[in-house]
């Protein structure tokens, strides 16, 4: 159907339940799905359960146990160790049993190890892809490095049941000694370290290292494209700053000669001139601050930048044309010529004195 009856499926949401093996629709075909629940049978059951999840009554969990290759679900990749893991390890103590009246068992002190002891050692529950435990029999492999120098590491390979593995490692070497395991594609874990000394009880510390994640893609890159395309990379950094610079010149050019224009017509050529000046000035002042703030701020888009130089150099050619005004008040004010009648005025009052 979902081949042939093109036209009845168009613009609408699907929905398949596969009451059989879930593999048999191909990648062309899961693309023209919403959602695809696997129920592995056709009892009656099944179908209440079907009905159930379709009116949003249940909520399905679980992951399949087959692979899908029209999703890209492959099982032996989905059962296997998850890399974003620290796989954990510790000494393979016996636990004591409770004291009566108490829920925990009491912990097994740490024991002393000397030159020719057996260390037993133990992982914790290793999970795979999907949060469960790893099946029974997967491999693992605890990697002991003496002196640091890892052209000297011997390695125990063991697999698993219930999730852990165990291991044994007789003492033979004097020096430092690093215990680590690993399950493909799993790598790292805890590290147990300890210094064997010759007559000494070895002084075991351990300490889990920090787990670098890999980046995961996003499923549609060319969205990933468009959303960053904003962002100004070091190797764009120099066209950017010239194109800004341009733009800012362009800016304060037209204000210059707006304020020039409009100083000469309302006044003269000579004020027209000195508002002219205080424009750009105003302009070239607020700009530097601006960009200056911007070469501060690296994680600032390309569009950012130019709204921020467009909206400083337009508003410091504002600020430099209003204290061109002011400066014309001022100088108008001193130019203006005393009255006669108050001249007179203050001569009359100093004959009297």
């Amino acid at each position: 159907m979902l081949n042939t009856s093109y036209e009845m499926i168009l613009n609408k949401k699907i929905i398949v339940f596969s009451f059989n093996a879930p593999y048999y629709l191909d990648a062309t075909d899961i693309s023209k799905i919403v959602a695809y629940y696997a129920l592995y049978a056709k009892t009656p059951s099944f179908f209440d359960v079907a009905a159930s999840i379709l009116f949003q009554e249940l909520t399905p969990v679980g992951s399949s146990p087959v692979s899908i290759p029209g999703t890209g679900y492959d099982l032996n990749t989905a059962v296997s160790p998850d890399p974003d893991q620290i796989l954990s390890l510790a000494l393979d103590l016996p636990e004591n049993p409770p004291i009566e009246g108490t829920p925990t068992p009491v912990s097994t002190p740490i024991p002393s190890f000397f030159i020719g002891d057996t260390i037993p050692l133990k992982t914790g529950k290793i999970l795979d892809h999907n949060g469960n435990m790893v099946p029974d029999g997967t491999v693992v492999r605890f990697l002991f490095t003496s002196g640091g120098d890892s052209s000297t590491t011997q390695q125990v390979e063991t697999t698993t049941i219930g999730g852990i593995a165990r291991a044994s490692y007789r003492l033979s070497n004097l020096g430092v000694l690093e215990i680590r395991a690993t399950s493909d594609p799993a790598t790292v874990s805890d590290v147990i370290s300890l210094e064997i000394k010759e007559g000494q009880a070895a002084v075991i510390t351990a300490f889990a290292p920090t787990l670098v994640l890999t980046p995961t893609p996003l499923p549609n890159e060319s969205q990933a494209t468009i959303e960053n395309s904003n962002t100004i990379s070091p190797k764009n950094d120099a066209n950017v700053k010239i194109t800004l610079w341009l733009l800012a010149i362009l800016i304060l050019a037209i204000g210059m000669v707006a304020s020039y224009w409009l100083g000469s017509r309302i006044l003269d050529i000579r004020w027209g001139i000195r508002w002219s000046m205080t424009t750009v000035i105003g302009g070239l002042l607020v700009y530097s601050i601006v960009i200056s703030g911007i070469s501060l701020n690296t994680g600032s888009t390309a569009v950012d930048q130019i709204f921020l130089v467009v909206l400083s150099c337009a508003g410091g050619c504002g600020l430099g044309g209003l204290g061109g005004w002011i400066w014309h008040r001022i100088d108008s004010m001193k130019s203006q010529p005393i009255p006669k009648n108050r001249s007179a005025k203050d001569g009359n009052d100093k004959a009297d004195q």
